[in-house]
C-alpha cells in the first residue's frame, strides 16, 4: 500500500491506496474503475468516476483505482487532495 499525498498521478494499471488521513480522489483525465474495499462482512462496491468527478475516501479507507479505457490508448491521470491540509 502507499501513503498519499496530494499529488497528480497517471493511472497505468490498478493501485492500491491506502491514506493515513481523509482525500478526495478527483479524475483529471479519463475515466475510473475504482473499488472501495469494505469491512469484511460487506461486499466492495465498485465506483465508476469519469473526468471531473470526486471521491472522498475516509481515512485509513483502502482503495483500488484502475483505469476503465473506453477507447484504446486512453490514459488515467487522478488528482488526491489531502483534506487535512
Amino acid at each position: 500500500m502507499e501513503t498519499l499525498h496530494r499529488n497528480l498521478s497517471l493511472v497505468t494499471s490498478a493501485t492500491s491506496f491506502q491514506a493515513q488521513t481523509a482525500h478526495t480522489l478527483e479524475v483529471a483525465h479519463g475515466r475510473a474503475w475504482v473499488t472501495v474495499v469494505g469491512q469484511l462482512d460487506q461486499a466492495n462496491p465498485d465506483i465508476f468516476l469519469t473526468q471531473g468527478q470526486v471521491l472522498q475516501v475516509a481515512a485509513d479507507q483502502h482503495v483500488v483505482v484502475e483505469p476503465w479505457p473506453r477507447f484504446p490508448g486512453d490514459e488515467l491521470s487522478v488528482q488526491w487532495v489531502d483534506l487535512q491540509k
